[in-house]
């Protein structure tokens, strides 16, 4: 009867342990898709806010072809901001910028102004500034 029982002690402390290691790679699991959604969210915002200083930006190019852009300021939950500087008789340099929880989002573009205001070119980047 005792070597029964420690069989079946040492069977339930298999059990139990594969169990352990299950729940530890469920929650390994479960935490690296809670840091993928947070980054994807701050993506997002980070990405709109940029779009928003960028077309404020052109359709205050649209109105006024000697616009110079916005001084940076709180935009929803972060902070926006764009400056726009010739870069020939018929087009402008516009650089649109934003700020969300210690990251920055930042669109480089040049834009032709004699149609109104058309992007040439446009090139976007993301970093994490502490």
């Amino acid at each position: 009867m005792n070597r029964q029982s420690g069989v079946a002690l040492i069977m339930a402390l298999v059990a139990l342990t594969i169990v352990a290691g299950v729940v530890l790679v469920v929650a390994s699991q479960l935490h690296g898709l809670q840091i993928s959604s947070r980054h994807d969210a701050r993506g997002a915002i980070l990405a709109s806010l940029v779009d928003a200083a960028f077309a404020e930006a052109l359709a205050h190019l649209a109105d006024d072809p000697n616009f110079v852009g916005m001084a940076a300021r709180r935009y929803g939950r972060g902070e926006i901001a764009s400056a726009v500087s010739p870069a020939g008789q018929t087009s402008r340099a516009v650089s649109a910028t934003a700020r969300f929880q210690g990251w920055t989002a930042r669109i480089d573009a040049e834009v032709d102004i004699t149609t109104g205001p058309r992007v040439i070119r446009l090139r976007r980047s993301e970093a994490f500034e502490p």
